[in-house]
């Protein structure tokens, strides 16, 4: 409401919406199990890592490092869904014509 309300940024429409839960869905089918649910906890849920450790059993320090290398991860999947395909001829692997030295020709 508050984005809505402010001049500077352009509201979305319902299909960009859909667009990007989309992404985000796919982006959370890409990432572990155990990523999902710690990133689920934090932000679907509104867990701490406190709480997220008492949930899954460890330590805070564990479950905050859990919960910044499911972010991370989710970040690089989601990007590379939201970036436009690269052309398939720079796909390719570079290859070089190796000339071997020494008395072989």
């Amino acid at each position: 409401e508050r984005l809505t309300a402010t001049p500077d940024v352009p509201a979305s429409t319902p299909v960009e919406h859909e667009a990007e839960r989309e992404l985000v869905r796919k982006a959370l089918l890409r990432i572990g199990p155990r990523d999902r649910e710690v990133l689920l906890l934090a932000e679907w849920e509104g867990l701490s890592p406190a709480e997220i450790a008492a949930v899954s059993g460890c330590l805070t320090v564990t479950a905050r490092g859990r919960l910044h290398r499911a972010r991370r991860r989710f970040r690089t999947a989601f990007e590379e869904l939201s970036s436009p395909p690269t052309p398939a001829s720079t796909n390719r692997p570079v290859r070089r014509n190796l000339r071997v030295r020494g008395g072989e020709s």
